[in-house]
């Protein structure tokens, strides 16, 4: 599959953009969610749950704004941390399993726990590391 490159000029455009806009988003947001209640002198409950969603609606614009125009760089990020979560948790189950299961075995076979098996655990993790990161890299790239 050819990947399609697009220019700079059209990005740095964007950026631009995105930026005026969510300067007006943001402005009219904040005037919103804060002028409105303490003026109106309206503190129900209908009030305060209001205001909390317009909070909570200014990071999401600006979230989904990111993504919808692949601003910031954000998309390597979000790669990044899926690939490194991943990894930390592959990585922590080999650890865990390895000292539990070798722990079990040699408990069994020498009726004395052994620091053996926490060693051996730990050289499977070191092992382990780059061919489990890159394939996860290529899985989370292949999806993303």
């Amino acid at each position: 599959m050819a990947e399609h490159h697009v220019p700079d000029e059209v990005y740095d455009e964007a950026r631009k953009q995105f930026t005026e806009e969510e300067l007006v988003n943001l402005t009219f947001a904040l005037v919103a969610i804060n002028a409105v209640p303490p003026l109106r002198g309206d503190l129900n409950p209908w009030s305060i749950l209001l205001q909390a969603l317009g909070w909570a609606c200014v990071p999401l614009s600006i979230g989904v704004a990111m993504l919808r125009y692949r601003l910031y760089d954000v998309d390597v990020v979000i790669r990044r941390t899926l690939v490194y979560a991943a990894l930390v948790a592959a990585l922590a189950a080999v650890y865990l399993a390895g000292v539990a299961g070798l722990g079990a075995g040699f408990r069994d076979v020498t009726g004395l726990s052994s620091s053996l098996a926490v060693t051996l655990s730990t050289l499977a993790v070191v092992a382990a590391f780059q061919p489990l990161r890159r394939r996860i890299q290529i899985a989370v790239d292949r999806r993303f």
